[in-house]
């Protein structure tokens, strides 16, 4: 963050922080309050923020089933590619990235199933 500030005091617009968000996405959950000065952020933790992301993937994916058929299936495992690493550094983050590969291998099992199954490994 103290980067991005310091740009941002500069009068920068905007700040690329690209593999750092996909690598450590929850890094910048309180990008809203550091950054911007937002009284709260939109997300309280984790599995918040991957039952939205869900919500989203699902209506992405059913989308793709209508207008993109032959697309959907390679949609599938992009949208959900990234939540991966929502818990990395997290105990039993290897445990649910690993479930979440198993699940996303079986090409029946819905998108809410993949991660539902994957956040038990969390518990």
């Amino acid at each position: 963050y103290e980067d991005m500030e310091e740009h941002l005091a500069r009068g920068v617009h905007g700040c690329m922080v690209g593999r750092a968000v996909i690598n450590r996405p929850w890094l910048f959950s309180t990008v809203d309050t550091r950054l911007y000065g937002e009284s709260t952020d939109p997300i309280a933790n984790r599995r918040e923020l991957l039952m939205k992301y869900v919500d989203y993937a699902e209506e992405e994916y059913a989308r793709a089933l209508v207008e993109q058929a032959n697309y959907a299936p390679k949609l599938r495992r992009g949208l959900l590619r990234h939540t991966a690493n929502l818990f990395v550094a997290e105990p039993k983050g290897k445990k649910f990235r690993f479930e979440l590969d198993q699940r996303l291998n079986v090409k029946t099992t819905s998108i809410r199933d993949c991660v539902l199954g994957a956040m038990e490994e969390l518990h």
